[in-house]
């Protein structure tokens, strides 16, 4: 769903994934975000991009 032709879905989906994930699928949390942080749609990318500059600092995916 992080590649769905709407960006109202994946939006959605970036939602979720970073409020809610459980950490036993981190790692598949973690490639959905790095797709969504190549996003054709700016607000996305900039919104998956802030997620993963949280996490690589040592927090957590679940930071919205």
């Amino acid at each position: 769903m992080a590649t769905d032709e709407s960006a109202t879905v994946r939006r959605t989906v970036l939602h979720v994934l970073a409020d809610g994930s459980p950490r036993e699928r981190e790692s598949e949390v973690v490639a959905a975000m790095e797709r969504l942080c190549q996003d054709g749609e700016a607000g996305i990318r900039r919104q998956a991009r802030k997620v993963m500059a949280r996490y690589r600092r040592g927090s957590t995916i679940n930071v919205l």
